[in-house]
This record gives structure tokens, C-alpha cells and sequence, in this order.
């Protein structure tokens, strides 16, 4: 059953860097949209947002593995996925379809990311 192990892992994180590169592409447009960010910097924007899933989900891990409370990380994992959610709708200027679909890529990278570490 070990090849199943294998498997789960490779979808869990293809979803994961999916769900990253289109949440990725909304917040990069929403950067110049909305003129936070000039085209060159507006690469920085998603990494900070959607990275902190990542970084948060990562000091979660480490602070379980070594029984330390992990409250605090899960917060700061719900802020950043909250947040990119946010970013993400705001990105859509018209439809409400398109906000629904703009919501999803951050939670799935949050879920798929916390499936894989779990």
C-alpha cells in the first residue's frame, strides 16, 4: 500500500501547485489593477500571501512534531487563507460565478497543503 501513499502525495500536491499558480495569477492582476503594484513587482504580492499558507502550515508541522502547541499557527494559516480568498474575489469585477471560482484555489492550497502534511 505504499504506492498508494506515493500517489495521494503527487495529487495532493499537483492540487496544491495548481491551486497556487491560479490564485497566484488573480492576485498578481488585482496588484496592477488596482495600482498597488507596478507590473514588474506585482509577482511579490501572491508570493507573500500565498506563501504564508505554506510558511504557517510548515512552523505547524515543526511545532506538532517537536509537542508544541499549534493554535496559534492554525489561525495564522485561516488569516492568510482568509485573506487570499479576499484578494482572490476582489479580482473579479463582475459575476458572481467568477467570485465563487476565484474562492477556491487558496482553500484548496490551504486544504491540500494541511492533507499533505497530515
Amino acid at each position: 500500500m505504499k504506492w498508494l501513499s506515493w500517489i495521494s502525495g503527487i495529487v495532493v500536491l499537483t492540487i496544491a501547485a495548481l491551486s497556487f499558480v491560479l490564485s497566484f495569477h488573480a492576485l498578481s492582476v488585482l496588484g496592477v489593477q488596482s495600482k498597488a503594484f507596478p507590473q514588474e513587482l506585482a509577482w511579490i504580492f501572491p508570493l507573500i500571501i500565498d506563501g504564508a499558507i505554506i510558511c504557517f502550515s510548515l512552523a505547524a508541522l515543526r511545532a506538532a512534531l517537536e509537542k508544541e502547541p499549534t493554535k496559534t499557527y492554525s489561525y495564522l494559516i485561516i488569516a492568510a487563507t482568509l485573506s487570499s480568498v479576499i484578494f482572490n474575489v476582489l479580482s473579479i469585477e463582475e459575476g458572481i460565478l467568477g467570485r465563487v471560482l476565484a474562492a477556491f484555489p487558496p482553500i484548496l492550497l490551504a486544504v491540500s497543503f494541511e492533507t499533505f502534511l497530515n
